[in-house]
């Protein structure tokens, strides 16, 4: 339930939303909606912690595209769910 008067922001810090790279989001869409239940849910950044181990290993430049691709889409389609200063990944600066 979402507080009116709520005067703190929440940040998740461990998340599987993106999409097609762990056992989290499988699509795009998938992913989108997760990201629009945080916003509803208080949450005003995600960071993203994809598994980076067997069975889910995956090349580290194959998964910052991903993560690029994502944020795109996130910032294209999700009605501004989130500013484009709150998207980042874990480990890139």
């Amino acid at each position: 339930m979402k507080k009116e008067n709520q005067s703190f922001k929440l940040m998740d810090i461990h998340t599987h939303i993106l999409p097609g790279v762990d056992d989290g989001a499988k699509d795009m869409h998938k992913a989108l909606s997760l990201v629009r239940q945080a916003k509803e849910n208080g949450t005003r950044a995600i960071v993203l912690t994809p598994h980076y181990r067997a069975p889910y290993k995956i090349d580290a430049d194959l998964l910052y595209k991903r993560f690029c691709l994502f944020r795109k889409f996130v910032h294209a389609v999700g009605d501004g769910a989130f500013s484009k200063s709150t998207a980042t990944a874990a480990g890139s600066a």
